[in-house]
């Protein structure tokens, strides 16, 4: 029921006095309130504690002292933590929140004894009054409307509409109730969760994480959800410790509007901004960059609808180490406030084939991944969610497939605490690239966080196995002067090396294409076309590796003609490009002058290392491109899978390894000393297949960086 506060203060003053029971215990009330007041002003200097409990009693107060009277907006605080501020919007509420607001009024010992034995009587007796008057049952609280709109001539409330602005830095949300939009990682990031947020100003709390690859763990310090310091380390299987330190930023605004019947509306968007500084790692800085935006509107009381989407990449200095842009979009409605459905897939931005990645302006977006689920909110603060995560497995795309049910447990006491357990068991099904096979999927975590004076404690840990974790020492056959291997274009002295490589000179001078001269070896064994590709590397990386455009793509020159030149090479071009070499070097002496064809080169590691890979898929090795980090930067190699055995060509180099393919990059990343985050493999027909996490890059990006969907899912899509 509405009431016209300006009235009840007449009452409460003695004009019109009361002359029923109801009116008695009225200007009761507003005597224990006008006490109350007084009480607060006293005690606002404690952080405005008991300011709330006495606002909270006045706006009550009014809501039961008189019946069928027009809402006002007169009543403004006068004193304590409300003083200044524009008047509060009028609310409706039930006897039973009148009830409880005076118990909390006579149970704080901050108030005078006299006062709360008076709120403790006046509770009471408001309690004991149910069936009195032909009221069977309090009534149930109604929405909050706003005081100024006048009410239709009906009964019937006109449509509001209102549309509020926040940069969430300020104590605007005690009027709006805006949901924040926190850093990520920390408590209670999930869109819609604002009601009873803890908000104390101050973050302080430690943050730790692992997975197979290691552990890191952060102190962190932050303010008003808006800028958070992480000071710790990441401590990687068989790699030297990792100090680091972050700083994070995270503005965002939020704007809300309401349409009477239509429900309410949101849209709110945020800029995500990461810069950690770290040690033993081939970059000194890595940043990553994200923003998102996303909207909501409420369809009646048991239909809500969410759209968003999130941009966003990561930029290392100075050995380009983690460099990559993404975006991931997604829809979810949620039913009966109950059941969520959703959708969101993945678009990283890559070349058409590996040649391309020379050249930024070939980047484009491509699938990588759509994740879709089914979410169900329990009793007793449970959420049920199964997922699968669908990459679209097959011999020509795709990485992975993964299936999985994830349970969380929330709790809260509104303002002074929350915290959530989850876990999560499902499947992987691996691309057949990779051998095919299942891995286990384990997942699970901790949040707690408490509220404290101005300061907001927070603490968590959160461990994922994906896969098994090789740390076994690499099989590596590097040449070097005394035994040069390929590198000795057949005059070695090693009858291994030399025999395969004099024979490969040959059928390159008899083909006339690389198609010919790939078939040829049809019937070869395994051994001599290994050999071979070595060889090709090795010759290559010799006399075919075009030096300007590796110049202008390290000092950042990147739309450079000679980059685009090569990035536009095909293997016929580059197979073309040996043979005119080849015959030249036969026909001419060594101290000569190359011809100005043969000069600029005509391929880097990526065109290199996709004519190696061509070779050994039309041989029957079953071989892929990825890339991955030295300590100079990003590096392209040839990945080849022969029965249990990993095979990595490097030019003329060969590591080897047992176990799986992702065993590989833990091999290489102890060979050279650089961990590889992002890998982007190119299949057996030099076709883009996406992007893989290792799990060094879980790991880094869990504890520096900024995971896109995840946000979007949390943030954006109401996804526990």
């Amino acid at each position: 029921m509405k009431v016209e506060s300006r009235q009840i203060k007449k009452n409460i003053q003695g004009t019109n006095a009361p002359k029923n029971r109801a009116e008695r215990r009225s200007a009761k009330f507003w005597k224990t309130v006008k006490n109350s007041a007084k009480a607060v002003g006293r005690t606002a200097k404690s952080f405005g504690r008991v300011a709330g409990i006495g606002a909270a009693a006045l706006v009550l107060g009014s809501s039961l002292a008189a019946k069928n009277a027009k809402a006002d907006d007169s009543w403004k605080p006068a004193e304590g933590k409300g003083a200044g501020e524009p008047a509060p919007v009028a609310t409706i509420y039930s006897e039973d929140e009148a009830a409880a607001a005076l118990k909390a009024a006579a149970e704080n010992p901050e108030l005078e004894p006299k006062v709360r034995e008076e709120a403790k009587e006046a509770a009471e007796e408001l309690a004991g009054e149910g069936g009195e008057e032909g009221e069977g049952k309090s009534p149930k609280p109604k929405k909050k409307t706003p005081s100024k709109k006048p009410e239709k001539t009906g009964g019937e409330e006109e449509e509001a509409q209102t549309a509020f602005f926040s940069t969430n830095m300020g104590d605007l949300g005690k009027y709006l109730k805006l949901n924040a939009l926190p850093i990520p990682g920390m408590m209670g990031d999930r869109e819609g969760s604002g009601e009873g947020r803890l908000d104390q100003p101050v973050l302080v709390g430690v943050n730790a994480l692992g997975n197979e690859a290691g552990h890191a763990v952060f102190g962190n310090f932050g303010y008003l959800n808006l800028v958070r310091l992480d000071l710790g380390a990441a401590m990687f299987t068989n790699m030297p410790m990792v100090p680091i330190g972050r700083l994070m930023l995270s503005p965002e605004f939020n704007v809300r509007y309401a349409k009477g019947k239509s429900g309410e509306g949101n849209v709110k968007g945020a800029y995500y901004g990461s810069a950690a500084f770290a040690g033993n790692l081939p970059s000194w800085i890595y940043s990553s960059h994200s923003a998102g935006l996303g909207w909501s509107q409420s369809m009646g009381e048991n239909f809500k609808l969410r759209v968003a989407g999130i941009i966003g990449g990561a930029l290392s200095y100075p050995a380009w180490d983690d460099i990559y842009m993404n975006f991931s979009t997604g829809l979810s409605m949620e039913i009966a406030k109950t059941v969520l459905l959703y959708g969101a897939p993945t678009c990283y931005f890559a070349a058409d084939n590996p040649m391309r990645t020379a050249y930024v302006g070939y980047y484009e977006p491509k699938f990588q991944d759509v994740e879709v689920g089914f979410q169900v909110m329990m009793r007793r603060g449970v959420v049920g969610r199964a997922f699968a995560d669908i990459g679209l497995v097959g011999n020509d795309y795709g990485l992975f497939n993964r299936y999985g049910f994830k349970l969380t447990k929330a709790m809260s006491i509104p303002g002074k605490l929350e915290a959530d357990f989850w876990g999560t068991i499902g499947m992987t099904q691996w691309s057949n690239l990779f051998g095919g096979g299942m891995d286990p999927v384990i997942m699970t975590g901790i949040n707690f966080s408490f509220g404290q004076d101005r300061f907001r404690h927070t603490y968590s840990y959160s461990y994922s196995y994906l896969r098994s974790f090789d740390t076994s020492a690499p099989v590596t056959d590097i040449p070097n002067s005394t035994h040069p291997g390929p590198y000795g274009f057949g005059r070695s002295g090693d009858p291994y090396y030399d025999g395969p490589i004099n024979e490969a000179k040959q059928r390159m001078a008899d083909s006339v294409s690389f198609e010919q001269f790939s078939n040829s070896y049809s019937g070869a064994s395994t051994e001599e076309v290994l050999v071979t590709a070595r060889f090709l590397g090795a010759f290559m990386a010799q006399v075919a590796y075009a030096n300007d455009a590796y110049n202008s793509m390290t000092t950042g020159n990147i739309f450079d003609g000679e980059i685009k030149r090569i990035a536009n090479a095909d293997h016929e071009q580059m197979f073309s490009y040996l043979k005119s070499y080849l015959s030249w070097y036969q026909n001419h002496s060594g101290n000569e002058p190359l011809p100005e064809s043969l000069r600029g080169g005509i391929a880097v590691c990526a065109g290199i290392h996709s004519l190696i890979t061509s070779y050994l898929n039309a041989n029957g090795i079953n071989a892929v491109t990825a890339s991955v980090n030295t300590p100079n930067g990003p590096h392209m190699v040839t990945i080849a899978r022969l029965g249990g055995k990993n095979v990595l060509l490097d030019y003329g180099s060969q590591i080897s390894t047992e176990g799986d393919f992702m065993h590989m990059y833990e091999a290489y990343g102890q060979h050279t000393g650089a961990p590889t985050f992002k890998s982007q493999i190119y299949g057996r027909d030099g076709k883009y297949v996406g992007t893989l996490d290792t799990s060094m890059e879980r790991l880094l990006r869990g504890a520096i960086g900024i995971d896109n969907k995840e946000v979007l899912l949390r943030n954006y899509l109401g996804v526990w």
